[in-house]
């Protein structure tokens, strides 16, 4: 995990998008992920034309908020081993950068709250990863937005989606859309999940609907012909 970085992550995408299209012939391409997979699936998109959908569920819009406040987890878990929180969140930080080690009692400190060791690539990288000041250029995009109770998207999502449509190709759209479901899939909850089918039906709802657009467009071809 520590030589892991979005750069890396994109590449392995494109690779992988590659290997499909060998395997299957298919020229055009759909991604679809989900948080931290949603924000590499989009920035992949943002980089090939063969690209033509992205279902993006609850992407991560700034990576780097989202790592620091994960540290959080990791100084929290500090008071539950040494009763005292050693090494802060930015320490931590400047230790990864620099190469060293936080170390407490044996423990080294340097990762997120499941245990997956920072690297110095992988924090660099995600420092530069904003969607919303640096939109990828996006085809047909689905937004996804899970929330346990009913309500309205909040602000940043709202922000989000402003972006990737005002980035996004010419004539392609941004549908923002939300699921409200008990549990969402990277939460423990009272029920594990392990996939959301309320999710999932939305999506092939979307792409259905694409595919109909697709049989349109070519009936209206053969008859301007």
């Amino acid at each position: 995990f520590t030589e892991a970085s979005p750069g890396r992550m994109i590449t392995d995408t494109e690779g992988a998008v590659e290997e499909a299209k060998r395997r299957s012939g298919a020229q055009e391409v759909l991604l679809i992920g989900v948080r931290l997979g949603a924000t590499l699936a989009a920035l992949t998109a943002g980089r090939r034309e063969d690209v033509t959908a992205v279902a993006l569920w609850e992407p991560l819009p700034d990576l780097w908020k989202y790592v620091f406040a994960e540290l959080r987890q990791t100084v929290a878990m500090q008071t539950l081993l040494f009763r005292d929180v050693r090494v802060n969140r930015e320490t931590i930080v400047d230790n990864v950068l620099a190469g060293q080690p936080s170390l407490v009692d044996g423990y080294d400190m340097n990762c997120i709250d499941d245990g997956y060791p920072l690297g110095k690539e992988f924090i660099e990288g995600v420092k530069k990863v904003n969607l919303v000041e640096e939109p990828p250029k996006l085809p047909k995009t689905l937004l996804l937005h899970l929330r346990e109770r009913p309500g309205r998207p909040g602000r940043p999502v709202a922000q989000l989606a402003e972006a990737l449509q005002g980035a996004s190709r010419e004539g392609a759209e941004v549908e923002l859309d939300t699921v409200v479901q008990q549990t969402v899939m990277w939460k423990h909850g009272r029920y594990y999940m392990t996939h959301s089918p309320l999710v999932v039906e939305r999506t092939l709802a979307w792409l259905e609907g694409r595919a109909a657009e697709a049989v349109s467009d070519a009936e209206s071809q053969e008859k301007g012909a």
